[in-house]
């Protein structure tokens, strides 16, 4: 090769060094390794935040499921309305009786519990009477609501109205954007009221 020479030493082998070929060849295996390496992380990072994603989503949808049982199951009755939420599909207004700082049911008092839907974000609020020991609240239960569908039964599991329900159905849809996709998840509770 013009401009390459190799020197010989003394017993006659090369002394050591790299060829313009060897060189290039070290090159490409290094460029392609390393072009492997990046596709493998891009992926494993894309694959990290879906799965990021559908965790969020999941504990989302638990914990305001959980949250809507607790109380269902607590109110004395859905309540038509209260301040500006009314009960309907979208939104569910719970009259829960209060409690003294004891822990005391106070007879025909009752607090306000509601289940609201604001810039995709699902909402528990608290409106306790002025007499109940129990604390006001205005928490966000989850992000990226989608939709949350309120149904109401009677005992017999037929669909009635709001005011007459014993029995509250409630499904989510949480949806998330992941990568270049959209996660959805779905979940549905039920929970009866208090019957005493």
């Amino acid at each position: 090769m013009k401009g390459f020479t190799f020197r010989r030493k003394a017993n006659g082998s090369r002394s050591e060094g790299f060829t313009l070929a060897e060189l290039i060849i070290s090159v490409a295996v290094a460029a392609l390794v390393g072009g492997l390496l990046i596709s493998i992380f891009v992926s494993n990072t894309g694959l990290f935040y879906r799965e990021s994603s559908r965790i969020t989503e999941g504990v989302g949808i638990n914990d305001s499921l959980s949250s809507i049982r607790s109380w269902v199951k607590q109110a004395q009755a859905v309540a038509g309305s209260f301040s500006s939420y009314s009960s309907g599909p979208s939104e569910l207004v719970l009259q829960v009786a209060s409690i003294d700082s004891s822990g005391n049911i106070l007879s025909n008092v009752y607090d306000y519990i509601v289940y609201t839907v604001s810039q995709g974000r699902l909402y528990l609020k608290v409106f306790p009477d002025a007499t109940s020991s129990r604390k006001s609240l205005d928490q966000i239960l989850t992000n990226n609501i989608d939709s949350v569908v309120f149904n109401y039964f009677d005992s017999s599991g037929n669909t009635i109205t709001p005011l007459s329900a014993v029995r509250v159905r409630v499904s989510i849809t949480l949806s998330q954007k992941s990568g270049a996709q959209n996660e959805t998840s779905v979940a549905t509770s039920e929970a009866s009221l208090r019957n005493d």
